[in-house]
């Protein structure tokens, strides 16, 4: 068989070199390999040969096609990675994103998580759509040019990729919007005069609480406040409502007894009165009393 690196991806030669003789020597049990390179005009062109010496098997059969489908798999990863930094960097927003390392390393990093996810395995060998393509493909062919195989035979992956970088640079900046007005809202909340100097609040799920005195005497939560324009939190009315009533309440110190401690509405209660917070995840008696 046949691989042909172009030398316009001359940067990924060692690596691809290193990573499909690693790949080759795990399959040595099986097949007497060779292993040689030619350079050629525009590429380096990697010769496999394979032989059996003993027992012709089904792991033999395919473990050249395998190991090529492995190193194949890492080229792609590489090449996908410079691809998606192309994309942002020609995005129109990228100029106007401050920290465009943190933005390249966002959409990466959410990448890599769907990647990771769609992973299918098609046997304890091969575990990627892309693995089980370029393994296909040697069943029928023995010579396969590298970029040519990203460049066409992943049209469609590539396309998703370039929708999805899109995607995840819209969501960069609707979250840096958010963490901005949120930082807004702390320091509102901050500076506000004490009108309450300790509310007890009981979370009975979802966006749902219930309010209490020192003194575990209920109180009424209809009361609101408005914030400043420059202070509401966009997207998440529910959980906006939650805080406009802390915020009319004014606690000095506030008491959250919750079984749900990751639960959005308490990450971002937890977030807005940092400092002032106690977070008790043991069910108070007097609402064991209430419903009973």
């Amino acid at each position: 068989m046949k691989l042909y690196v172009p030398f316009r991806d001359r940067d990924l030669l060692d690596s691809f070199r290193e990573v499909l003789r690693e790949e080759l020597n795990n399959i040595r049990p099986l097949l007497q390999l060779r292993l040689y390179e030619q350079q050629q005009k525009h590429a380096c062109c990697f010769m496999i040969e394979s032989w059996v010496e003993q027992e012709y098997t089904v792991e033999a059969y395919e473990g050249v096609p395998c190991a090529i489908a492995h190193a194949v798999g890492a080229y792609v990863t590489w090449k996908e990675e410079r691809y998606i930094e192309r994309l942002v960097r020609d995005h129109p927003a990228y100029e106007r994103v401050q920290e465009k390392d943190g933005l390249l390393g966002y959409v990466l990093y959410h990448l890599a998580g769907k990647e990771a996810g769609r992973a299918v395995s098609r046997t304890s060998e091969l575990t990627s759509n892309v693995e089980r393509m370029v393994f296909d493909y040697l069943q029928q062919e023995h010579d396969l040019h590298l970029d040519g195989f990203f460049r066409f035979r992943l049209k469609e992956r590539l396309y998703e990729l370039r929708l999805m970088v899109d995607m995840y640079i819209e969501e960069y900046f609707a979250e840096e919007e958010y963490e901005m007005v949120v930082r807004r809202l702390r320091a509102f909340l901050a500076g506000q005069t004490v009108r309450t100097e300790l509310l007890r609040i009981v979370h009975e799920g979802g966006t749902s609480f219930t309010y209490y005195n020192e003194e575990w005497e209920r109180l009424d939560p209809s009361r609101t406040l408005a914030f400043p324009v420059e202070a509401e939190l966009p997207y998440v009315l529910a959980e906006a409502d939650v805080v406009r009533t802390l915020a009319a309440f004014a606690p000095g110190t506030l008491l959250l007894y919750t079984e749900q401690p990751r639960a959005p509405i308490i990450l971002m209660i937890t977030r807005l009165f940092t400092g002032r917070l106690i977070l008790s995840g043991e069910y108070p008696l007097i609402r064991m009393a209430e419903d009973t």
